[in-house]
Protein backbone atom coordinates (compact mmCIF):
# COMPACT_ATOMS: atom_id res chain seq x y z
CA UNK A 1 0.00 0.00 0.00
CA UNK A 2 3.10 2.21 0.75
CA UNK A 3 4.65 1.95 -3.19
CA UNK A 4 0.97 1.47 -4.56
CA UNK A 5 -0.15 5.20 -2.71
CA UNK A 6 3.14 6.59 -2.47
CA UNK A 7 2.62 7.27 1.01
CA UNK A 8 4.57 9.80 3.14
CA UNK A 9 5.85 8.73 6.37
CA UNK A 10 3.08 10.54 8.10
CA UNK A 11 0.17 9.08 6.25
CA UNK A 12 2.09 5.54 6.07
CA UNK A 13 2.34 5.68 10.07
CA UNK A 14 -1.82 7.04 10.30
CA UNK A 15 -2.66 4.59 7.99
CA UNK A 16 -1.10 1.71 10.13
CA UNK A 17 -2.46 3.18 13.17
CA UNK A 18 -5.64 2.91 11.36
CA UNK A 19 -5.15 -0.86 10.40
CA UNK A 20 -4.48 -1.53 13.64
CA UNK A 21 -7.43 0.06 15.52
CA UNK A 22 -9.99 -1.56 12.95
CA UNK A 23 -8.20 -5.13 13.32
CA UNK A 24 -8.48 -4.70 16.61
CA UNK A 25 -12.22 -4.15 16.84
CA UNK A 26 -13.00 -6.58 13.59
CA UNK A 27 -10.73 -8.69 16.24
CA UNK A 28 -13.18 -8.93 19.04
CA UNK A 29 -16.14 -9.26 16.99
CA UNK A 30 -14.25 -12.82 16.44
CA UNK A 31 -16.95 -14.75 19.14
CA UNK A 32 -20.30 -12.93 18.82
CA UNK A 33 -23.27 -15.35 19.44
CA UNK A 34 -25.44 -13.73 16.56
CA UNK A 35 -23.81 -14.06 13.19
CA UNK A 36 -25.88 -11.63 11.39
CA UNK A 37 -25.05 -9.15 14.04
CA UNK A 38 -21.57 -9.60 13.78
CA UNK A 39 -21.75 -9.30 9.73
CA UNK A 40 -23.43 -5.71 10.22
CA UNK A 41 -21.07 -4.76 12.85
CA UNK A 42 -18.11 -6.01 10.08
CA UNK A 43 -19.78 -3.84 7.47
CA UNK A 44 -20.27 -0.51 9.60
CA UNK A 45 -16.50 -0.92 10.79
CA UNK A 46 -15.38 -1.15 7.39
CA UNK A 47 -17.09 1.68 6.23
CA UNK A 48 -15.75 4.07 9.19
CA UNK A 49 -12.41 2.75 8.02
CA UNK A 50 -12.50 3.98 4.70
CA UNK A 51 -14.13 7.42 5.94
CA UNK A 52 -11.05 8.01 8.18
CA UNK A 53 -8.55 6.79 5.12
CA UNK A 54 -10.00 9.30 2.72
CA UNK A 55 -9.53 11.89 5.27
CA UNK A 56 -5.50 11.06 5.30
CA UNK A 57 -5.03 10.02 1.70
CA UNK A 58 -4.63 12.69 -1.12
CA UNK A 59 -7.49 13.04 -3.89
CA UNK A 60 -4.94 11.47 -6.42
CA UNK A 61 -3.74 8.62 -3.89
CA UNK A 62 -7.79 8.28 -3.44
CA UNK A 63 -8.66 7.80 -6.55
CA UNK A 64 -5.71 4.79 -6.61
CA UNK A 65 -7.18 3.52 -3.90
CA UNK A 66 -10.39 2.94 -5.40
CA UNK A 67 -9.03 2.03 -8.77
CA UNK A 68 -6.94 -1.14 -6.69
CA UNK A 69 -10.65 -2.27 -4.57
CA UNK A 70 -12.18 -1.81 -7.51
CA UNK A 71 -9.45 -4.59 -9.31
CA UNK A 72 -9.22 -6.63 -6.37
CA UNK A 73 -13.03 -6.79 -5.90
CA UNK A 74 -13.50 -7.83 -9.67
CA UNK A 75 -10.20 -10.43 -9.86
CA UNK A 76 -11.93 -12.07 -6.50
CA UNK A 77 -15.25 -12.69 -8.16
CA UNK A 78 -14.04 -14.12 -11.84
CA UNK A 79 -11.62 -16.53 -9.06
CA UNK A 80 -15.34 -17.13 -7.19
CA UNK A 81 -17.58 -17.16 -9.57
CA UNK A 82 -16.45 -19.08 -12.36
CA UNK A 83 -18.89 -21.43 -14.15
CA UNK A 84 -18.65 -25.09 -13.19
CA UNK A 85 -18.88 -27.29 -16.42
CA UNK A 86 -22.01 -29.33 -16.50
CA UNK A 87 -22.35 -31.85 -13.88
CA UNK A 88 -20.09 -30.43 -11.55
CA UNK A 89 -22.53 -29.04 -8.50
CA UNK A 90 -20.03 -27.13 -6.32
CA UNK A 91 -16.45 -25.63 -6.75
CA UNK A 92 -15.29 -28.73 -4.26
CA UNK A 93 -16.37 -30.66 -6.96
CA UNK A 94 -14.50 -28.87 -9.44
CA UNK A 95 -11.34 -28.71 -7.48
CA UNK A 96 -11.73 -32.31 -6.78
CA UNK A 97 -11.38 -33.30 -10.27
CA UNK A 98 -9.05 -31.10 -11.55
CA UNK A 99 -6.58 -32.74 -8.92
CA UNK A 100 -7.75 -36.11 -10.15
CA UNK A 101 -6.87 -35.07 -13.75
CA UNK A 102 -3.77 -33.36 -12.58
CA UNK A 103 -2.35 -36.74 -10.51
CA UNK A 104 -3.68 -39.02 -13.38
CA UNK A 105 -1.50 -36.86 -16.19
CA UNK A 106 1.90 -37.14 -13.17
CA UNK A 107 1.30 -40.85 -13.79
CA UNK A 108 1.28 -40.70 -17.86
CA UNK A 109 4.19 -38.58 -17.86
CA UNK A 110 6.13 -41.12 -15.31
CA UNK A 111 5.18 -43.32 -17.49
CA UNK A 112 5.92 -42.26 -20.88
CA UNK A 113 9.65 -40.67 -19.27
CA UNK A 114 11.17 -43.30 -17.76
CA UNK A 115 14.20 -44.51 -18.56
CA UNK A 116 14.91 -48.42 -20.08
CA UNK A 117 16.89 -50.50 -17.83
CA UNK A 118 17.29 -53.05 -20.08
Amino acid sequence: MKKNLKLTDAQYKQVYELNLKYNVKLYELSNPEDRKAKMEQAKKYREEKEKELKSILTAEQSATWEKQKEEMHNHKNKRNHDDPSPGEKNTTEKTFKRANEKREMGKAFKKTNRPSVF
